[in-house]
């Protein structure tokens, strides 16, 4: 929108597609950006004609997500008057947009991670970090739709590092380094570690800008809880609940990256008030996408996870560069 002189058409996936993103739309338009809907009103694909944009002040609603108040945060350094954003409502997420304005404020964005980034190959990067699943075995990898691989397996020769991520407890290392060996052999020149994720609390949902206290997973025992979730592999969390001796009363899975409607919000509500539970628990990818009554607010719980290091810590956390950058506010 600020790239004068340019055009584009902005899509996306058809789950993308269907998300409403009318608060972010009205409110690079009351900036004077160009933006045109080209099937769904206020959803993807847009045409965006880039013009300058001078700034000033701009009003957005906060129920609907975080990313946008995040997305307004970082076009406003390239504003000739800077911008005043006004929040109004609940933030569904706060500490999203207060870890927005931390880091553009203490580390001066001086260092970008970029999440899917290694397929967009025109992006100079200081290091290509690739994680790979250990359930994802490479002589079995392929390509989407029939697998999950966004690319041949020859990409990953562009790799700097590669992370192997959920490793099972207990794992035999014979079996990670076997895999470690096969991921070197498509990748010679990068980097192979190792890591688990194990949960570490419980985290809740903001209200009013405020995060809830973050409750011990020990508080799990003797609850009825709900499990809901909106992963790539439902099957992962419901294994990290039966670890912490939870035995949900009902499940709920969605499709990965779904986006949950007020209208489903309340149905969720009501099949959890029939089901008996005493907590909804669900993960903090999918806490941040709901919007919830003050009732479920309370009751709702995500589990938080910490990586634990099988190999040792990846050496690209250690680097000069990031060291100076974010030791302090490590």
């Amino acid at each position: 929108a600020i790239s004068e002189g340019k055009e584009f058409i902005l899509t996306g996936t058809k789950r993308l597609q269907e998300r409403p993103m009318a608060d972010l739309i009205n409110a690079l338009r009351s900036l004077g950006a160009s933006i045109t809907a080209l099937e769904r009103e206020d959803c993807l694909p847009l045409q965006i004609k880039g013009r300058v944009l001078h700034g000033g002040e701009v009003s957005i609603n906060t129920g609907q997500s975080s990313q946008f108040i995040s997305a307004l945060c970082l076009i406003a350094p390239s504003l000739m008057n800077g911008l005043d954003i006004h929040l109004q409502g609940n933030s569904v997420s706060a500490s999203y947009i207060q870890m927005t304005t931390s880091i553009m404020r203490q580390f001066g964005v001086q260092v970008i991670i970029l999440d899917d980034g290694f397929q967009h190959i025109k992006l100079r990067r200081d290091f290509d970090v690739v994680l790979w699943d250990y359930n994802d075995k490479p002589d079995k990898a392929m390509l989407v739709p029939s697998g999950r691989l966004r690319e041949p397996l020859s990409g990953l020769n562009r790799a700097s590092d590669i992370v192997i991520t959920k490793v099972p407890e207990g794992e035999e290392q014979i079996e990670v380094d076997r895999l470690s060996a096969q991921l070197s052999q498509l990748a010679p020149k990068a980097n192979v570690y190792s890591c688990r994720f194990a949960p570490a609390y419980l985290t809740g949902y903001a209200q009013a800008g405020q995060l809830a206290q973050p409750l011990k997973l020990s508080e799990l025992a003797g609850k009825k809880v709900y499990s809901l979730c909106a992963i790539a592999r439902p099957e992962g969390f419901a294994k990290v609940l039966a670890e912490l001796g939870v035995v949900p009363v009902r499940q709920r899975q969605f499709s990965d990256h779904h986006w949950f409607s007020p209208a489903q919000m309340s149905e969720i509500e009501a099949d959890f008030i029939d089901s008996g539970a005493d907590l909804l628990v669900t993960t903090e990818k999918d806490l941040v996408r709901m919007t919830l009554s003050p009732t479920m607010a309370a009751k709702t719980w995500a589990v938080v996870l910490k990586c634990q290091w099988i190999s040792a810590a990846p050496t690209f956390l250690l680097d000069p560069m990031l060291k100076a950058k974010c030791s302090k506010h490590d």
